[in-house]
């Protein structure tokens, strides 16, 4: 198994590699980390005009990397905790459901009371002869003999 080498679209750095079977994996560049797939040097490349949308994904990609690279050495990723907010959000809403229907209820009993106690306080008065409608007892009406 003859050796062959290899170059990164990337960096243009040289590579050799000492294995055949290797030819067409995907790997990353030891120089700048950029991904590659590995296909010996002399092999033709297809002209500009000729080049296909997944050449220029290629080539594109080890760019990507490297600015993930080099963003993730300044900061240090922000733990990612969407997924326990998204069960939060119905819980609330479900909070707020719940407190509106007990105020609903609450007010439309002491509505319920009020007009119980007025009407316990009225209601006599109205069906009551001896009280006359402006709150003074009535004159006793005498029978002739």
């Amino acid at each position: 198994m003859p050796a062959f080498t290899a170059q990164c679209p990337t960096c243009k750095a040289k590579f050799k590699i000492p294995d055949d079977s290797l030819i067409g994996k995907k790997t990353h560049c030891k120089k700048c980390g950029g991904a590659m797939v590995l296909k010996p040097e002399g092999d033709a490349e297809p002209e500009e005009g000729e080049s296909s949308i997944t050449d220029e994904i290629r080539t594109l990609q080890p760019i990507a990397s490297r600015r993930q690279s080099v963003s993730s050495k300044k900061a240090p990723p922000a733990p990612k905790e969407k997924s326990k907010a998204k069960p939060d959000r119905p819980k609330v809403k479900a909070d707020k459901r719940v407190l509106m229907i007990s105020l609903v209820a609450t007010i439309s009993l002491l509505i319920v009371v009020a007009f119980l106690m007025a009407a316990f306080i009225f209601l006599p008065q109205l069906f009551n002869s001896d009280v006359s409608p402006d709150g003074e007892d009535a004159p006793a009406v005498e029978a002739d003999p």
